[in-house]
């Protein structure tokens, strides 16, 4: 699925090869924004760095020796490896503000619905026209990868791109520009907000892709082509003879 996942973004931004031509190669040429949605900070967490020659940082170096509310060195010395259990751990487990943080995980969904129905509204105020106006020269299309970070938060990593009416078959506008994409990409993210629904909240459902920091991924229906035409297909297995199987054992029986 991640092959389909990956081959489906980069028709999307690059167009599509035969058989799976559905999306020209022209959409290449479409304004598009790569834009990455993270989490705020819930606390601070151990991370692995490296320079510039590849090789590992320290990990959170201070000159002086802050000490957190509840006694533990707010920094960190050491060079942790990529692989290290550490990475992503609170500095302070009793600072470290875990409700938050599974808030954010339980809304990142829902965060990322409101967005993409505030950005046509945005879209049209910086344009100065009606709502409805854009869509009558314009499409909004978008594929989207959310994957947990080393510190077990969800991450948005997106490809959105200005279409013209018909979708990637058709030219954009000329006013539609990557920076005025930009902008309203900017403008709609400051304005979402979702207030916390606890009993509503799918915290189990998810929990099990915590352990391999999982990805999973959605785009619109114009993006790019459908999972179907990249997916590797499992071998079909020979359907069983008349003297095998049920038949053998019966007769067996018999």
């Amino acid at each position: 699925m991640r092959r389909a996942s990956g081959a489906g973004s980069e028709a999307g931004l690059a167009g599509d090869v035969p058989p799976a031509d559905r999306v020209v190669v022209d959409v290449g040429g479409h304004p598009r924004v790569f834009a990455t949605f993270t989490a705020p900070s819930f606390g601070a967490v151990h991370a692995h760095r490296t320079g510039k020659d590849g090789k590992p940082l320290p990990c959170r170096p201070r000159r002086d020796s802050p000490t957190c509310p509840h006694g533990r060195y707010e920094g960190c010395g050491r060079r942790h490896d990529r692989d290290d259990p550490q990475v992503g751990q609170p500095l302070c487990v009793d600072c470290y503000d875990y409700q938050g943080a599974v808030l954010w995980n339980s809304h990142a969904g829902e965060l990322w619905r409101r967005f993409t129905q505030a950005l046509p509204a945005v879209l049209a105020r910086l344009l100065g026209v009606l709502r409805a106006r854009p869509r009558e020269t314009l499409r909004l299309s978008y594929a989207k990868v959310a994957e947990y970070q080393a510190r077990g938060l969800i991450r948005f990593n997106a490809v959105i791109r200005l279409d013209g009416p018909d979708g990637p078959g058709s030219p954009p506008p000329d006013w539609a520009t990557v920076p005025l994409l930009d902008a309203a990409i900017r403008q709609a993210v400051a304005q979402v907000v979702c207030l916390p629904q606890y009993r509503l909240l799918p915290l189990r459902h998810w929990s099990h892709m915590l352990g391999c920091r999982g990805r999973f991924s959605t785009k619109s229906r114009y993006y790019s082509t459908t999972s179907a035409f990249v997916t590797v297909r499992p071998r079909q297995e020979p359907e069983p003879s008349l003297g095998s199987g049920r038949s053998r054992q019966r007769s067996q029986a018999a």
